[in-house]
């Protein structure tokens, strides 16, 4: 029950941070490489996120900060694939976001 409780509440983080947090400015800049400002953009969304599931995974009692650290850098890859790359679309991003959040949650809670 511990896994599928941290699954969850890191989903939930997961889509407060990408839906809530994030603003026009933010999603249009961090995929446009052409503005100076693309990577800044990018890597603060990415921050979001690591602030997001390290308050989620501190409130459990689980090793926050390396979680905070395993999300902020795998969103910030993730993202750059979609968004800057172009290797991929929106559900595929979500879907390995959502599996970084399911392994993080057990490899955390085994």
């Amino acid at each position: 029950m511990e896994t599928l409780h941290a699954v969850l509440l890191l989903i939930g983080a997961h889509y407060v941070a990408d839906f809530a947090m994030q603003n026009d400015y933010v999603a249009t800049a961090k995929a446009d490489t052409k503005r100076p400002d693309w990577i800044h953009a990018l890597t603060a969304h990415s921050a979001h996120h690591a602030v997001a599931a390290g308050v989620t995974l501190a409130v459990l009692g689980l090793p926050w900060m390396f979680g905070a650290l395993f999300t902020g850098i795998t969103h910030w890859l993730i993202d750059y694939g979609k968004a800057v790359r172009g290797w991929y679309g929106y559900h595929a991003d979500q879907g390995m976001h959502t599996g970084v959040a399911i392994g993080l949650a057990t490899a955390l809670t085994i």
